[in-house]
């Protein structure tokens, strides 16, 4: 993420530059750092992320890889031995050739997804974070009330601590149940290499001059084949309704995570607040 490299220079600029000769709003300059220190805690479960989607990503190719390679062998047998004698080879072969062009699709897709969840948590954490850097740069227009600012201190120091839930509450999701998908999308992808390679084991009960039982063959192999294609329609919807989902409870997680920070600091404000009128009251 791009932006969270440039959020963190931002923040040690920020203390060095503002925060630190403004004694009345220390609070600031800690909160910041304690928010430097929440973005650097996302660091891990990003690498933990990444890590869990490339694996996941090699391991469902190499699997589809698996299945196109016998794909391709069978219809490589099928149409050097029976290609010129029977005519309803061609729509056979039409199906199968149907299985990489869906192979692609698949991989592109969940790739896509998987990158579209990590671009809605980062818009959620950056309107998060301006939320914060708002209330920041609040209090140092307020750098004369130091005492109620240190009435809120603790709670405004630590507050920043919320944006480690990006992580460990949202994205740690996605980390946990990956190699769960994947397991499932292996299972199937052998269930159509096996149906596969049943094809070939079909063709060879057929003597070789057993026109009929050849005929018969090649009559129910299609229907076959479209089962087995069904079986890819299993994975790849599959792949869509886990991608829809985390993308909903990441939507969801990262707005929750929003709207508890605004909450926090709109309590925080109002106990400010009412610190100063206090005073001039008094």
């Amino acid at each position: 993420m791009k932006y969270y490299l440039a959020v963190v220079c931002a923040l040690g600029f920020f203390y060095g530059a503002v925060f630190a000769n403004l004694e009345g709003v220390n609070v600031g300059a800690q909160g910041l750092i304690t928010m430097s220190s929440g973005f650097r805690s996302l660091s891990p479960v990003m690498t933990a992320f990444y890590k869990s989607l490339n694996k996941a990503l090699n391991q469902i190719n190499s699997a589809f890889g698996r299945v196109q390679t016998l794909v391709n062998s069978t219809y490589q047998t099928l149409n050097d031995t029976y290609g010129a004698t029977q005519p309803s080879l061609a729509s056979v072969m039409s199906s199968m050739d149907w299985f990489g062009q869906q192979f692609h699709y698949a991989e592109q897709q969940f790739e896509s997804g998987a990158g579209y969840d990590v671009y809605v948590l980062d818009s959620e954490l950056q309107q998060t974070m301006d939320k914060l850097l708002q209330y920041y740069g609040l209090l140092v227009t307020q750098r004369d009330q130091g005492s109620c600012t240190l009435e809120i201190s603790n709670d405004a120091i630590n507050l920043p601590n919320q944006l480690t839930k990006f992580g460990s509450s949202c994205l740690q999701t996605y980390v946990n149940i990956m190699p769960t998908l994947v397991n499932i999308v292996l299972e199937i992808s052998d269930i159509m290499r096996s149906d596969f390679n049943s094809l070939t084991k079909q063709l060879k009960i057929c003597a070789s001059t057993s026109t009929n039982c050849i005929n018969e063959y090649f009559s129910g192999i299609y229907n076959e084949l479209n089962y087995i294609n069904s079986e890819f329609y299993i994975i790849n919807n599959l792949l869509s309704v886990y991608q829809n989902d985390l993308t909903q409870r990441d939507y969801l997680c990262g707005g929750l995570v929003k709207y508890n920070v605004q909450y926090i600091l709109d309590d925080l404000m109002n106990r400010f607040l009412q610190c100063q009128n206090a005073a001039v009251v008094y």
